[in-house]
């Protein structure tokens, strides 16, 4: 859990029902308590986790209309995350030889700010 997302998390989830009926029966700490990397109240736990899905969705829409631009620009084209065999023969044909997967499969996560 990284500390900048659950203080986002923490903001979001005061302003809801369940942190208003829990607030009853525990205080804030107890509410945000956090052990072994996982809040310790079930209800809470749940509720990060169904916000951080939502959140990570809403990033992605919110890059969709700027990769979708470089897709129309006609300076990008659309592949695959995994090469197809016909991909893969014609990397090895151009002199990638039994690399050209490994090689491919690393330029696409590097496209997408992640590593192999």
């Amino acid at each position: 859990m990284k500390i900048e997302l659950i203080e986002q998390f923490k903001t979001a989830f005061t302003d809801s029902l369940v942190y208003a009926d829990l607030a009853t029966e525990y205080t804030s700490f107890e509410i945000f308590e956090i052990n072994n990397g996982k809040f310790e109240l079930e209800a809470v736990q749940q509720a990060y986790q169904n916000w951080s899905k939502q959140n990570t969705v809403d990033e992605k829409r919110a890059h969709f209309a700027k990769d979708l631009d470089k897709l129309v620009s006609g300076d990008y084209v659309l592949v695959p995350k995994k090469p197809t065999a016909e991909m893969e023969r014609a990397g090895m044909s151009a002199g990638g030889g039994f690399l050209t997967c490994h090689v491919f499969k690393a330029m696409c996560a590097a496209a997408q700010g992640a590593t192999v």
